[in-house]
């Protein structure tokens, strides 16, 4: 007998589970396409599971409807991909293969320079941003391979540039929310397990978790005035964020999505401190401007907030403007830097460069049933705040708890790592790779790994085409562990 009947595909291929996060109550479980009847069990019951709990039992990240934003819904965009979704399915699934349709919607603000440049464009988000950069060539063929893609190059080249002179990175498509008002810092102190009750122009590192002491986010908060802060998230972290703030602040502080609004270059290494002196007056030694620290400044002809901070473990400084600002600024970037060697530098360098240095990522190292004491973020759980916070009870109790798993470094020095490797020890599995990529710095592969048990000895190993090849675990990272180059004067 022959059977036709309609079908639902995702953008991405993977289905939709979960709370809709603009409708309370309103749960999710769509889209299953071909794969209905392979996850119709599992699904059904994570999604009985979810909703008795209140919250996921397990890792459901990558197919949380949240993890779409508003973008998606465009019919004639959902059209075009949804047909590629298809015959996706039953292609060679290899690393780093980015859909072909439906792209170019949703640019960064200097897309046209960095494709002059030579930037070969990936999509986080629905964003069409540089992956890496080929200088002199105009849309670099991309080669697939387990072993050396085409990009492996060009990345090792942008985290040399970072390591040891000066790059430039795009982070204009990171989730930006101002949370402003009278009641901005009271709600703010209240959602994040930090203390941000500092000076003006402080960045802090800090936690959004739940009541069971899970990450459910890990921004940066910058206080940009008394009762006006700015929240830094992940890219694909925009719906989830602004969710979490909306629901989580009184009403009187408001939450605006300055994503969009706001453009933000990055310079990043130990030159990127005489590249920026070339475009502003102001006093850039650590004395005069430490570490997590942020003012507003001019650079060339444009106003700008400057944060130092980095998530590639160097020296480094952001550049926020609003948008129509960046293209000069760019260019004035560009013109300082070449006589430093300036490097641009993509998304996949970025990546290689915070693995080395040991940052977690939300979304891939931690998540809502990870708890900052396992995860290595226990520094940013206060325990003097006076003002209480949501998962506080949790977490002190989780504080001094036994720990049956941790988060840890790995360096694999003979192999290429991708993510999901099975860690073994001897003859046993003892976790699994969150992230991994090359380690240009520090040769072979690295990554983040969760595993059972302490980080001590040797016989560490990770699993790949049936085969255990070595590897070194330690829980502080292989890079710059003190981060002294963050620091640097």
């Amino acid at each position: 007998h022959y059977l036709r009947a309609p079908e639902s595909f995702t953008p991405d291929s993977n289905f939709q589970l979960g709370y809709v996060p603009e409708v309370p109550g309103l749960f999710v479980a769509a889209g299953f396409n071909s794969q209905g009847v392979i996850f119709g069990p599992g699904a059904g019951m994570a999604a009985a599971q979810w909703i008795v709990a209140g919250h996921p039992t397990m890792d459901l990240a990558e197919v949380d409807v949240a993890r779409m934003g508003r973008w998606a819904n465009q019919r004639a965009w959902l059209h075009e991909r949804t047909v590629e979704s298809l015959g996706g399915l039953y292609e060679m699934h290899w690393p780093g293969k980015q859909p072909r349709t439906a792209r170019g919607v949703r640019r960064v603000p200097l897309y046209g320079a960095f494709r002059e440049a030579g930037a070969a464009f990936g999509q986080a988000a629905g964003w069409e941003r540089a992956n890496w950069f080929e200088p002199g060539v105009v849309d670099p063929v991309v080669d697939h391979s387990f072993e050396s893609p085409s990009w492996f190059p060009a990345v090792r080249d942008e985290v040399r540039a970072t390591r040891e002179g000066v790059a430039l990175y795009d982070l204009s498509t990171y989730s930006k929310f101002l949370v402003q008002g009278p009641a901005a810092l009271e709600g703010l102190q209240r959602l994040v397990t930090s203390e941000i009750d500092v000076a003006t122009g402080r960045i802090v590192y800090t936690l959004v978790c739940n009541e069971r002491g899970g990450i459910e986010m890990d921004p940066t908060v910058t206080r940009l005035g008394e009762d006006r802060f700015l929240v830094l998230a992940p890219t694909l972290a925009q719906r989830h964020t602004e969710m979490l703030l909306r629901s989580g602040l009184p009403s009187a502080a408001t939450v605006t999505d300055v994503t969009s609004g706001w453009a933000t270059l990055h310079l990043a290494g130990p030159s990127s401190r005489e590249l920026l002196a070339r475009l502003t007056d102001e006093d850039l030694g650590t004395e005069a401007w430490p570490f997590l620290t942020a003012r507003e400044i001019d650079v060339a002809r444009t106003g700008a907030w400057a944060f130092r901070v980095s998530f590639t473990g160097e020296l480094g400084w952001e550049l926020s403007v609003p948008t129509e600002f960046v293209a000069d600024l760019y260019e004035h970037i560009v013109e300082a830097g070449t006589s430093l060697g300036l490097r641009h530098a993509g998304a996949l360098a970025f990546d290689a460069a915070r693995i080395e240095r040991g940052f977690r990522s939300w979304g891939h190292d931690i998540g809502p049933l990870d708890d900052p004491f396992s995860a290595g973020l226990g520094f940013a759980v206060s325990a003097r705040k006076a003002a209480d916070f949501v998962g506080r009870e949790a977490l002190e109790s989780l504080r001094d708890a036994p720990r049956d798993r941790r988060l840890v470094s790995l360096h694999a020095p003979e192999v290429v790592l991708w993510h999901g490797e099975s860690v073994v020890r001897g003859d046993e599995r003892m976790g699994h790779l969150s992230s991994a990529g090359i380690a240009p710095t520090l040769g072979g592969s690295a990554g983040l790994a969760w595993i059972h048990g302490e980080p001590d000895g040797d016989s560490w190993g990770v699993e790949i085409r049936g085969e255990v090849v070595p590897a070194v675990v330690q829980a502080e990272s292989f890079y710059d562990p003190r981060g002294d180059r963050l620091r640097s004067r």
